[in-house]
């Protein structure tokens, strides 16, 4: 049959069976369930592949014909033709999201009431890609819903898939969309892990409780802004969970265990010269337990009394060893009178990983807003823009000095 005519057969088929239950042990008679699973093969992109998974799921729920058709399908291996439809929304294509959330809905269909087709199920890999569209940026709330459903039918009808739910992370993912995601997602998903509950042991118990009790933490919820679509909200995250990690080794191993890590380098991929890669390079160091940097800033015009007294108080504060003080001191000493005015940043480099201060031939010193560095060691803007100071020069015409441009103003 061209295929100009399959598709709105397929359709009104799918149509049949859902609406007219009498019709669901006719096409079973009339072999019309391997035809069905054939046309699985055509791909995502195609509409008769999205009529034929509506149409497997509403015979496989059928009261009086599901059981059969179930074992029908079986033989016919429409598990293993259901899974390729999938590969497109995993591969971040929201094009192909309508048929892969009737895919879901065919492979909960088939699971449900028969563990032989819920342990091909497991065989077959699939509870890694249903686990995976539970993690994708592309999938619908919809897609969400459906492979929930199929993950819940999976594990009442096969008590082995709890174990490999717990082995691929599903329990974190799923404790998430109960707290933080829409009402008919969130009661997917707390049903998946109330039959987790129910199939599993005292330990996969104790680690479902465990994600709930994370879930509703703010880390998890920072982690999440990382990997949104505005650099803005994850460049205040990483910074948030910079701070957050230095409150103990419990927040930072509960962010390590969030998945925090791997986003974080990919924040680093911004670029040197943006904001967000030194705060992700900040975090990242908190989080491996090493000593951060800081930057120290003293304005040498602000300073009432003496600048020996005045580093003398701060070495109480911080450990400033001889050595440090003296660079500091000779810098002051060498820089022009106006400049006095700005503050003179003090970097710490003790540290391996702290980051140096911009060099006057950098982009950095000569983009339009000079940048700060707070107490962490990263750099944020300023609001005032830094601009180069401009010397009086004479003028030989005129007999004249003539000042261009505007003085120098200092940072706040």
């Amino acid at each position: 049959m061209p295929t100009p005519s399959v598709e709105p057969a397929a359709a009104a088929l799918a149509i049949l069976v859902r609406f007219e239950p009498p019709c669901c042990a006719a096409v079973l008679e009339g072999g019309g369930l391997p035809l069905l699973v054939q046309l699985l093969s055509r791909g995502a992109n195609s509409l008769a592949a999205h009529s034929a998974c509506s149409a497997i799921a509403s015979l496989t729920r059928d009261p009086l014909v599901g059981s059969d058709a179930q074992r029908r399908a079986l033989e016919a291996k429409a598990v293993q033709e259901t899974l390729p439809l999938l590969d497109g929304v995993l591969g971040g294509s929201a094009a192909t999201a309508a048929t892969a959330s009737a895919a879901c809905n065919c492979l909960g269909a088939l699971c449900t009431g028969s563990s032989a087709l819920a342990a091909e199920l497991r065989e077959m890999g699939a509870l890694t890609s249903l686990v995976g569209l539970l993690a994708s940026r592309v999938a619908p709330n919809g897609l969400k819903t459906n492979a929930c459903e199929a993950l819940a039918a999976a594990v009442e009808n096969d008590a082995t898939s709890c174990a490999e739910l717990r082995r691929l992370g599903a329990l974190p993912l799923l404790a998430i969309l109960v707290k933080g995601a829409t009402r008919k997602l969130g009661v997917a998903a707390d049903a998946v892990l109330s039959a987790l509950m129910q199939r599993g042991d005292e330990m996969l118990i104790a680690e479902i409780e465990s994600s709930m009790r994370d879930a509703q933490d703010g880390a998890v919820l920072l982690v999440r802004q990382l990997q949104g679509d505005g650099r803005k909200p994850a460049r205040r995250a990483a910074l948030i969970l910079d701070s957050l990690a230095r409150t103990g080794d419990a927040a930072r191993k509960q962010i390590i265990k969030l998945g925090a890590v791997p986003r974080l380098v990919k924040l680093m991929r911004l670029g040197h010269l943006d904001i967000g890669t030194l705060n992700a390079i900040g975090c990242l160091e908190v989080l491996a337990q090493n000593t951060p940097a800081f930057v120290l800033e003293i304005v040498p015009d602000q300073i009432t009394g003496k600048l020996d007294d005045t580093l003398k108080r701060l070495s109480k504060l911080v450990h400033l060893d001889d050595t440090e003080i003296a660079r500091f001191k000779d810098r002051v000493r060498k820089s022009p009178r106006s400049a006095r005015r700005r503050p003179a940043r003090w970097w710490n480099l003790s540290s391996r990983s702290s980051v140096p201060p911009p060099c006057r031939g950098s982009r950095l010193w000569r983009s339009p807003h000079w940048v700060e560095a707070n107490s962490a060691g990263r750099l944020r803007p300023s609001s005032t823009p830094w601009r180069r100071p401009t010397a009086s020069r004479p003028n030989k015409s005129a007999g004249s000095r003539v000042t261009s441009g505007p003085r120098s103003r200092p940072c706040k």
